[in-house]
């Protein structure tokens, strides 16, 4: 196979998943060596996004493009859609990545955060993996994504705000806000 025809077929892969390829992938799935991505890297034909993974340069603007790369680069070896038949995908986005995508509040996701099955370690800037158990039932699609379902998603924020803040509930109970009142007559209006 020319060095052309194996640039075009990364093109189709990359372009079936989000624009988006990783090296290996481009090995495993079409034989690119690492000089063919640096010279369409050095061509304008792919931007490097992170170290091993790509980018289509005239795909269109994604607004889910920092997710993308997180989920991809979680398990760099395998396609999108492999990893989307899978029961349970080794990571999915979720806290409030999740809310974000589900448009749910106005929390603000400054870090990708998702939740992968066993110890994942990647190296993309504003990354957070969770580590949790995960079945078929806490995740869906959406916008060609994992995602954790909205009841996973608020389960793990109550659970994720709890221990970031856990002085918050212990505070209030300390605050006393029934000081003075007594509590036969509060038990008894309920």
């Amino acid at each position: 196979m020319s060095s052309d025809s194996r640039a075009s077929e990364l093109i189709g892969v990359a372009a079936e998943q989000w624009g988006l390829i990783t090296s290996r992938q481009a090995r495993t799935a079409v034989g690119a060596t690492p000089q063919l991505l640096k010279r369409m890297a050095d061509t304008g034909v792919l931007e490097r996004v992170h170290h091993g993974l790509y980018r289509l340069a005239r795909f269109p603007h994604d607004e889910h493009l920092d997710k993308r790369v997180a989920w991809v680069a979680m398990d760099p070896s395998r396609l999108a859609w492999e990893r989307l038949d899978d029961e349970v995908p080794a990571g999915v986005l979720s806290h409030r990545t999740a809310a974000n995508v589900h448009r749910v509040g106005d929390m603000d996701a400054d870090v990708v955060e998702l939740t992968a099955t066993r110890r994942i370690r990647i190296s993309v800037p504003d990354v957070t993996i969770h580590r949790g158990g995960l079945t078929r039932t806490d995740w869906q699609v959406v916008d060609g994504m994992p995602v954790t379902t909205a009841a996973r998603m608020i389960g793990d924020l109550v659970a994720a705000s709890h221990r970031r803040r856990p002085s918050r509930l212990g505070g209030a109970r300390r605050s006393r806000p029934f000081a003075g009142v007594d509590r036969r007559r509060r038990g008894s209006s309920d």
